[in-house]
């Protein structure tokens, strides 16, 4: 479940709500445990709302988790009280996703009024107790224009750790294909402008499911590949020639199925 509704998500909002219960949970964080894993996260939908969120973040606690990271929406820590009773219970993580420079064009993403002021307080509030939270942004038709903009609001926040994401056309995104699916060659002169942000700011930077060929330049900025080849990715026979064949995640298969293989142009050693 999730107190947003986002016009972009991967979730289809029209299905109807699933979250694991506390059971299911509580024996996957034993057996993470039992195979050493220290670092655990908890995401979505929201996990925010859930009724058991304290029990589920004191288990993990009680187990040994070293690394509690809570990967939200952040509109609940606009709530001073909650925040300070996920802190106590262990989280010592976080992770916030905005996706907007203001109240007008966020409050549309996420089609629910008033959640833009509650996620930027939300990160306020992390900031006053000590904590700097990552940053998720998709990069979508409707907010790619203002990507330099979203870094510098986030800059006014001091923080320092961004991860941009390409749109994943699945549930509402491909409801919504033709609204919130920009081509790639629209959205790289504004990824590229938010590069420099970031690098004149010392930010670190990190972006998701974009090929390689696309934005040489910022090729630095790449996250690992995801290997989702033939799942929901897909690359043309152009690519075999490539230098980065192996460590890139291609096109979104949607996405090829609309847009083509034009834009990719495969990089070849000199």
């Amino acid at each position: 479940m999730c107190n947003n509704n986002c016009r972009f998500c991967v979730i289809d909002h029209n299905e109807k709500p699933r979250n694991t219960c506390f059971e299911d949970i509580e024996k996957e964080l034993e057996v993470f445990r039992e195979k050493g894993i220290r670092e655990i996260a908890f995401v979505g939908g929201e996990v925010t709302i859930r009724r058991d969120i304290i029990e589920m973040i004191s288990l993990a606690k009680k187990l040994g988790y070293a690394k509690i990271r809570i990967v939200s929406n952040g509109r609940m820590y606009c709530y001073p009280d909650f925040l300070e009773k996920i802190i106590k219970a262990g989280v010592n993580g976080f992770t916030v996703s905005i996706h907007a420079h203001n109240a007008s064009l966020g409050d549309y993403l996420s089609r629910s009024k008033g959640s833009f002021t509650q996620t930027t307080t939300g990160i306020k509030n992390l900031r006053k107790m000590g904590f700097i939270p990552n940053i998720n942004i998709v990069i979508n038709k409707l907010n790619y224009k203002h990507l330099p903009e979203i870094i510098s609001l986030l800059n006014s926040f001091d923080i320092n750790n961004i991860r941009m994401s390409i749109i994943n056309p699945e549930g509402n995104a491909m409801t919504n294909f033709n609204e919130v699916v920009p081509t790639l060659t629209e959205i790289t002169p504004y990824i590229k402008k938010s590069a420099k942000i970031c690098d004149k700011n010392n930010i670190s930077l990190t972006i998701n499911s974009l090929p390689f060929c696309i934005l040489p330049e910022c090729n630095r900025y790449k996250d690992e590949p995801y290997n989702i080849l033939n799942k929901i990715n897909i690359k043309p026979e152009k690519c075999n020639s490539c230098i980065y064949f192996e460590v890139c995640d291609g096109l979104r298969k949607e996405y090829a199925k609309k847009f083509g293989f034009k834009e990719i142009m495969p990089i070849k050693n000199n």
